[in-house]
């Protein structure tokens, strides 16, 4: 489906880009006015899975990243995690903008093994 010459993941990953952009800032938008809509509206919250997706198009540009900067990402992405779930109350606006401090992280988690495991991130492989 994806040429080699990436035309086609440039299309997909700028569409991708302009849904997750939208849904981030309806889910914004929404949380204020309404939030329990927007904590079980699909469109305000198809950017987490959409931001997930972005990663999944740009896979090729992140295949360079030197083991030691994976380590340093995936144990950032770890901490940011951990320190969502103590961070995040009920207090807070939840979808947007608060979902975005596990996402991002969650993230980081994923691109710190895109080129195989690092035997210093042993608390994220088995």
């Amino acid at each position: 489906m994806l040429r080699k010459d990436g035309r086609n993941r440039v299309i997909i990953g700028t569409t991708m880009g302009l849904i997750v952009i939208a849904s981030f800032v309806y889910a914004l938008w929404e949380t204020n006015t309404n939030p329990t809509f927007a904590y079980f509206s699909t469109f305000s919250r198809a950017w987490e899975l959409g931001f997930g997706a972005l990663f999944a198009i740009a896979l090729p540009l992140f295949q360079g990243i030197p083991p030691i900067a994976r380590t340093v990402i995936g144990w950032l992405g770890l901490i940011g995690i951990v320190a969502s779930y103590f961070v995040i109350n009920d207090t807070l606006p939840f979808p947007a903008p608060w979902a975005a401090f596990p996402v991002a992280p969650s993230a980081l988690v994923i691109l710190s093994g895109i080129a195989g495991t690092q035997r210093f991130l042993f608390p994220l492989t088995n």
